[in-house]
């Protein structure tokens, strides 16, 4: 009788079971349960699961039960893997030996043994499912504690890129206070600066403020040399108020002249062409002397309102006064003009051909009587 000896191992990664099955006469099944001992990551731990195996071998050939007591079991998958090719040598031997009685009966104990084997594998595979649904459980825990952590990551996250958004924030506000505060160094510089430029302005004020200080102390003193030209120029205006009523008491009398030489000349109206016009002559150098002296002594007068102006309001120089002077003697020449060109006109009126060099020698020289006479009125010259 040829047997058949057929190994298959099969792997279930859910259970974690290695089945090697021998179909034999003898021999029926061999099964050993192999379990790892996972632990769970949550608080468990689970028990491991003990690899129960047949002390010995025993083997049937040809009749005669043998006893392998030298042949262990293998602790691993490969020494598993080599048990089949010893139980095909095995059934070599059992084609030409035979069995007795005696090894029937221990192959019939193999047969109870290794069904407490079977029982024992159940138990192992209930022990697993135990273990995988334990593992599930502790899976699930595990992916709940994932969540876990990844929302805590998640708000760390967030707080850490809230963080560094604070921390941009402040680095910027740093940069703002050093860039602030270099702006205030900066200004801090430039006002020292200026406190110089102004400490060495107010030494150049200070330096211009004593020169004025001078400058003021010798216009003072100047100014004591006008109030004595102003005394001086008071007498003389004085002077000039006498002369002024004088020459309004000889305006009075050239001007009776004037009415008398006009009636003189009413009356000599049909008297000789000579003799009117030597008298038209002398009234008109007359009336010229009179004007020229009316004329005088109002300007005189108007320097004098103004000498007195001048001084009440206290600010009158020498040089002002010696201009007011000028400009008194220019309008009195240019009233002297005025006064020669209304005689040639009165004279081109009546037919007079004297010309205008006559004329002014003529006036000229009736003035220059006039001022050389005791009445006649002198301008002192003042003082430089």
């Amino acid at each position: 009788m040829q047997s058949r000896t057929r190994a298959r191992p099969k792997t279930k990664a859910s259970r974690g079971l290695v089945v090697t099955e021998v179909s034999d006469s003898s021999v029926k099944k061999t099964v050993a349960p192999i379990v790892d001992t996972p632990e769970v990551a949550i608080g468990e731990l689970t028990q491991p699961v003990v690899i129960e195996r047949p002390s010995a071998v025993v083997a049937q050939v040809g009749g005669t039960v043998v006893d392998a007591a030298n042949v262990t079991l293998p602790s691993s998958f490969v020494e598993y893997d080599s048990v089949v090719p010893l139980l095909k040598y095995l059934d070599k031997k059992r084609e030409k030996y035979g069995v007795s009685k005696e090894e029937s009966g221990r192959c019939a104990k193999f047969e109870e043994t290794c069904g407490g084997r079977r029982i024992s594998n159940e138990n192992g595979q209930k022990m697993t499912v135990d273990l995988l649904a334990r593992l599930e459980k502790s899976r699930e825990a595990y992916d709940a504690a994932v969540k876990r952590s990844e929302r805590l990551i998640t708000t760390a996250q967030r707080r850490e890129k809230m963080h560094v958004k604070e921390l941009v924030k402040v680095e910027a506000r740093r940069a703002e206070e050093v860039r602030i505060a270099e702006e205030l160094l900066g200004k801090i510089a430039e006002a020292k600066t200026t406190e110089e430029e102004l400490r060495i302005k107010l030494v150049e004020i200070a330096i211009k403020c004593d020169k004025e200080f001078q400058r003021a102390e010798e216009l003072s003193a100047s100014l004591a040399k006008d109030v004595e030209c102003t005394l001086k120029v008071e007498s003389e205006c004085k002077l000039l108020r006498e002369q002024l009523g004088k020459a309004d008491m000889r305006s009075q009398e050239w001007q009776r002249r004037m009415e008398k030489s006009e009636e003189a000349y009413r009356h000599l109206r049909d008297e000789t062409t000579d003799e009117f016009r030597l008298r038209v002559e002398r009234c008109l150098r007359r009336f010229a002397m009179w004007d020229l002296q009316t004329v005088k002594w109002l300007k005189l007068d108007s320097l004098e309102r103004r000498l007195m102006s001048t001084k009440a309001s206290g600010s009158a120089g020498q040089k002002q006064i010696v201009e007011i002077v000028k400009t008194f003697l220019e309008g009195f020449d240019e009233a002297r003009q005025n006064v020669e060109l209304e005689i040639l006109n009165v004279l081109r009126r009546l037919g007079a051909e004297i010309s205008l060099d006559d004329t002014v020698t003529a006036t000229s020289d009736g003035i220059a009587l006039e001022t050389d006479s005791p009445q006649a009125v002198e301008i002192p010259e003042l003082p430089l």
